[in-house]
């Protein structure tokens, strides 16, 4: 299991920080089938990915505060009615307002069935 904080995203901060341009909000979290290479074994990352590998869905997220250091976002997701049956899901990434991945974590593959039901937590720890 790989994750990364992308440069743009760490780009955009420092800038937030610096007072020198607002930060935007994360509002987005994909799923994709392209995150491990041909051995199956999770992709490593640099932080320089622009987007997943192979994004098969993209959905608007609320962001909530399990603790007040903590944001998460969070998505759900049911395979029949989502169009995931029969998919491979290997990696998930979180996008901002202006579209740009912020960071993307790429697993081993967990097969989906038509009945499954799964939920996806990214946690920004402050």
């Amino acid at each position: 299991m790989a994750t990364a904080r992308t440069k743009v995203y760490r780009e955009k901060l420092a800038r937030a920080v610096a007072g020198l341009a607002p930060m935007p909000e994360i509002t987005h979290i994909a799923i994709g089938t392209g995150g491990v290479d041909q051995q199956g074994k999770p992709k490593s990352l640099t932080g320089e990915e622009t987007g997943l590998f192979q994004e098969v869905l993209r959905r608007t997220v609320t962001p909530s505060l399990p603790a007040s250091t903590t944001v998460r976002y969070s998505l759900a997701v049911q395979a029949d009615i989502d169009g995931l049956a029969d998919k491979g899901i290997n990696e998930v990434g979180i996008f901002d307002a202006d579209g740009d991945l912020a960071a993307i974590k790429t697993t081993t593959t967990k097969n989906l069935e038509s009945t499954d039901e799964l939920e996806f937590d990214f946690d920004a720890i402050f």
